[in-house]
């Protein structure tokens, strides 16, 4: 008799999010940008699923929604069997112990007013966890946890280096013990050096506190380095979605076989057979979307063709766990 597939931690289904812009429509309205259009993925527990793409594909909004610090328009988000978006603000409040958020920008996240020790200790105090002495001495945990002798919490974010600064962010998300840690390109700023330091420390993390991970990233070798599995977003929509290793191995869709193509080391140190070069850049598409493919204007096998034109793919499974949103998946490898 064969096991039951465990739940997954998160399930995020058709996540959609528009907002309005400035500009007027023909009917004197403003117009709308669709950020995101039915994102559909799952994190499993313990896990890291990374979703990548061009700067303006949607990444950090897909991240923001999922954890309602921006509203989404549309679908659903469900964390070990909870409907977030049907919370009110005050369970969601207490919910929020549960998953927490690492950012980019360590110098505008950390508040220069405060030492290190009162930034990790501040969510214990918001969520009334322990006494005072308890908190400071989990505040002394955290710091040794991510590579810090306890006497620097009397120190300011000011006083430490981009990649410190981003220990200090970690240990602050993670002093609540949260089961999901949502990762806003946390190394996209650092050198080469530190971002493996930073990323070898995540991973420990992840195996110490059986904590899963969404991480958003732009650079493909970080994400086959450290993501289980795989969510490629163009324009907001989902073009590609599996495991790591089949994803980077055999790309079924055009754009992240592109993407692929201009790492030559990405797969391991092979170069690939070919580059692909795409025409023009991503621009958000305001008002209705065209009733074809979203990527046919860039895309080298689907320009010229009428169903890529006419028919929106579908996101289609096309092996284990693999799927693309593309009427000829596989055509185009890089």
């Amino acid at each position: 008799m064969s096991a039951v597939p465990a739940r997954p931690l998160l399930e995020v289904r058709d996540l959609g999010k528009t907002f309005e812009t400035t500009r007027r429509d023909a009917s004197g309205g403003r117009e709308t940008l669709r950020a995101l259009d039915g994102v559909s993925f799952a994190v499993g527990r313990g896990r890291t699923t990374g979703i990548v793409g061009e700067s303006g594909s949607g990444k950090s909004t897909a991240a923001r929604a999922l954890l309602r610090l921006i509203e989404p328009t549309q679908g659903s988000v469900t964390f070990d069997g909870i409907d977030l978006l049907a919370l009110a603000p005050e369970p969601l409040r207490r919910f929020r112990r549960r998953m927490q958020m690492v950012f980019q920008d360590t110098t505008g996240t950390l508040d220069p007013r405060m030492s290190v020790g009162a930034l990790i200790e501040e969510p214990l105090s918001v969520h009334r966890i322990g006494s005072g002495a308890e908190r400071r001495a989990k505040v002394a945990s955290m710091l040794e946890r991510v590579g810090f002798d306890p006497a620097v919490a009397r120190r300011r974010p000011h006083e430490f280096s981009g990649g410190q600064r981003q220990r200090i962010g970690i240990a602050r998300a993670l002093a609540l013990a949260p089961e999901l840690l949502v990762l806003d390109e946390p190394v996209s700023a650092l050198d080469v050096s530190v971002q493996a330091q930073i990323l070898n420390l995540l991973k420990d993390l992840q195996a110490e506190f059986a904590v899963s991970y969404v991480f958003i990233v732009h650079d493909l070798h970080v994400a086959e380095f450290f993501c289980d599995e795989i969510v490629v977003l163009y324009l907001g929509e989902v073009m590609e979605a599996g495991p790591s290793a089949a994803l980077f191995g055999a790309p079924q869709h055009p754009y992240t076989a592109s993407l692929v193509s201009a790492v030559p080391t990405v797969r391991r140190g092979a170069a690939p057979a070919r580059r692909i070069i795409l025409e023009g850049e991503i621009a958000p598409i305001s008002g209705e979307r065209p009733k074809g493919c979203i990527f046919r204007p860039r895309c080298p096998i689907g320009r010229d063709r009428a169903l890529c034109a006419d028919v929106r793919p579908p996101l289609a499974t096309t092996a284990a766990g693999h799927a693309a949103a593309c009427h000829y998946p596989g055509e185009l490898a890089p």
